[in-house]
């Protein structure tokens, strides 16, 4: 499985204090990705050398920069220069494991960048190679020329830009490609779960999603550079958890201070690993209906506050596919729920959306879907 991380504050950050620094940062997520707290399975375990990317906002405009490699993240000098030289408000990384089939190359590393947006995914849609002229006859011709690569990944980005372009909510005449204001949570949120809902779809018409193959895994994560959108999704939870998924929120020089050195803490010892609040989730009985906001405000935050007390206008939101620190640090991260989108713009809270397996119940959520299967 891959790694990925996605960052956003009020206050910039060295890439290096995401990327390189922390004592479980993504680099060493790559070589040894063993860590998850509160899992005890272990199907994730694995070596990711197949490439990298790191993408990020800088002052000079709302597009992202984007540099990628094939080459393992560990080894590569000009990542090392690149982090240690550049600072942000905005970063998605990843470090890639290969899906059988999928070339290493790379047009092939996330993430994947469309105007302002990026986008990354930890997972596999299964049986991807059968329904991809299918899912490909759905996109805008602008979608489909944007493909570059092979990967499941990237045709679910080019699909979640078509429906994005086919929302309602663009400014007249403008693509996803070509627009520069913020698209905003709600547009955000809504394509994103669109997406996951639409390959469901397929998925079981297809009868794809009953054999017994290995489930699809959505962790997707998708960003203007003012607003994040990250899924953990599984199409067969709760038989089988979705990729592990964290996040942490509070104080953003703080926050800063502990991703380096563990030991800056700045009140006695609380929880480094939150085991209560309603995002928190056992992997296990947890019956939710379709698109359920869970309130966040009361779950721990650092310095010792709850996410409610937390400034605004200096705060930092950091979500991983594990994280960032290992031991004694104040960061309380919270194990994302399975099934679920986490939102969050700058100067917020975060929001926490349930979804269930099989649960679009509305035909806007297929209106796209225009080929007969």
């Amino acid at each position: 499985m891959c790694r990925w991380i996605t960052f956003i504050s009020t206050e910039e950050m060295f890439l290096s204090d995401l990327v390189l620094k922390p004592s479980n940062s993504l680099v060493d997520q790559a070589i040894d990705a063993s860590f998850h707290p509160g899992f005890a399975q272990r199907f994730n375990h694995q070596v990711n050398a197949d490439g990298f990317g790191v993408g990020w906002y800088h002052s000079g405009g709302p597009n992202p920069a984007l540099f990628k490699d094939t080459e393992p993240a560990w080894s590569n000098v000009n990542l090392i220069e690149i982090c240690n030289a550049t600072k942000s408000k905005c970063v998605i990384a990843h470090v890639r494991a290969a899906s059988p089939g999928m070339g290493i190359h790379a047009g092939n590393c996330h993430p994947f960048k469309a105007g302002r947006l990026l986008f990354a995914h930890n997972g596999a849609i299964k049986g991807f190679s059968r329904i991809k002229r299918k899912l490909m006859a759905q996109l805008t011709d602008e979608a489909f020329l944007s493909i570059k690569g092979t990967t499941d990944s990237e045709t679910c980005f080019a699909l979640l830009l078509t429906n994005l372009a086919k929302d309602g909510y663009a400014p007249k005449g403008v693509s996803p490609f070509e627009q520069t204001e913020p698209f905003g949570h709600v547009r955000l949120y809504s394509a994103v779960k669109r997406t996951i809902r639409q390959l469901e779809h397929i998925l079981k018409i297809t009868g794809i999603q009953e054999e017994e193959v290995d489930p699809s895994r959505m962790n997707f994560t998708l960003t203007d550079g003012e607003t994040i959108i990250c899924s953990r999704f599984c199409d067969k939870y709760p038989e089988v958890p979705p990729p592990s998924l964290y996040f942490a929120y509070g104080d953003a020089k703080q926050m800063q201070l502990e991703l380096c050195d563990e030991e800056n803490k700045s009140v006695d010892e609380s929880h480094h690993h939150s085991d209560n609040g309603s995002s928190i989730d056992d992997d296990g009985e947890d019956d939710i209906q379709d698109a359920v906001e869970k309130d966040l405000s009361f779950q721990q935050s650092l310095p010792g506050k709850l996410l409610k007390e937390v400034d605004p206008s200096s705060c930092a939101f950091i979500v991983s596919s594990d994280p960032l620190t290992k031991t004694s640090s104040e960061i309380s991260w919270h194990r994302v729920a399975a099934n679920s989108i986490l939102c969050y713009t700058r100067g917020s809270i975060p929001r926490l959306y349930h979804l269930n397996v099989g649960g679009a119940k509305r035909p806007e959520d297929f209106a796209f879907f225009l080929v007969d299967f």
